[in-house]
């Protein structure tokens, strides 16, 4: 069985704030009936299962809707289980990707003194984040966001920004980088398309213009941003750091709230439910027909297929002449 990591949805599609392109939201009844939290139980099966694999390394992100609104003690729990696991120790990658307006103190120092890796999500300044971005009141919610990076800073938790490209930002792409750039204090940033509403030759665009301004601005080296090191992996060693750049699909597994496990995050669909992580072997799930299919046809959200010809040809043409490689 080849290795794979999981993406746990510990409170499922629940969210503290309401983005506008959320296509999670409509997710929110695939685990009917179950908690609204991920009960420990389930939890500690899941995790237990997926540590016991031979695996080399391992790594667990929570994601959601908002993960933080399990709260701090479910993430301490996930952390004892992967200590306590014979073999496991030191090779468990955790991280959470989240809003970060729920990142109290608290919970900032547990991340911290872990290790945890925090994926945040930034779509730019205040005007663009807050378009899509909002409260359910309505209110924008990047100023909460940029206090929570502070309490974040302050306990020094490592984190990345994420920035999903909507029909506002894809038009913006200097203006976002810069602004990611010069008011975070974080060298990480990662974007992410927004299919329902930036196409291929937008997207393409955007990438190019992108590593225009990370070139020009003296950024190489300086300022990592993982879609250039991805595509940097296939072009130079055929490595796939992305789904995007895979031959198929079926490199992690989803794990709702209730321990539902499908093959892909935009796949979560009752007819692709591989099984339950807290009572079904890993094994059986990873060698079921319909996973196999799955990953050999590729979901067309993921098909590298079709890869950003434009950006793979800045990249050859003007990136890796750079790097002396």
């Amino acid at each position: 069985m080849r290795p794979f990591s999981l993406l746990v949805k510990p409170a499922g599609a629940a969210c503290n704030i309401a983005c506008d392109y959320c296509f999670y939201l409509s997710k929110s009844g695939i685990a009917g009936g179950a908690p609204a939290v991920m009960p420990e139980e389930t939890l500690e099966k899941t995790l237990r299962s997926y540590l016991s694999l031979p695996f080399d390394s391992y790594a667990v992100t929570f994601q959601g809707g908002e993960p933080l609104l399990a709260g701090r003690g479910f993430f301490e729990k996930a952390a004892a289980i992967a200590k306590s696991v014979s073999g496991a120790a030191g090779k468990v990658a955790f991280s959470v990707q989240t809003n970060g307006i729920l990142a109290t103190d608290e919970m900032a120092e547990f991340f911290a003194r872990e290790g945890w890796l925090l994926g945040v999500s930034v779509d730019g300044d205040a005007g663009l984040h807050d378009a899509h971005r909002k409260h359910r009141d309505g209110r924008g919610s990047f100023r909460d966001v940029m206090d929570a990076l502070a309490v974040l800073d302050a306990h020094g938790c490592e984190y990345n920004i994420l920035a999903l490209v909507n029909a506002d930002t894809v038009r913006s792409p200097e203006r976002v980088y810069r602004f990611l750039r010069d008011n975070i204090d974080t060298r990480f940033l990662q974007f992410t398309q927004c299919l329902e509403q930036v196409g291929p030759e937008e997207w393409d665009r955007f990438l190019c213009r992108i590593t225009d301004v990370w070139k020009n601005d003296g950024d190489i080296g300086r300022v990592f941003v993982r879609n250039i090191e991805s595509a940097l992996s296939h072009i130079l060693l055929g490595q796939a750091a992305d789904c995007i750049y895979a031959d198929s699909c079926d490199g992690y597994f989803v794990v709702e709230r209730n321990g539902d496990v499908f093959p892909c995050d935009f796949s979560v669909e009752d007819s692709l439910r591989l099984g339950n992580a807290a009572r079904d072997p890993w094994e059986k799930m990873a060698s079921d027909p319909r996973r196999l299919a799955f990953a050999a046809r590729k979901c067309p959200r993921h098909d590298s297929r079709n890869p950003a010809a434009l950006f793979e040809r800045k990249l050859r043409g003007e990136i890796i002449p750079l790097l002396n490689l």
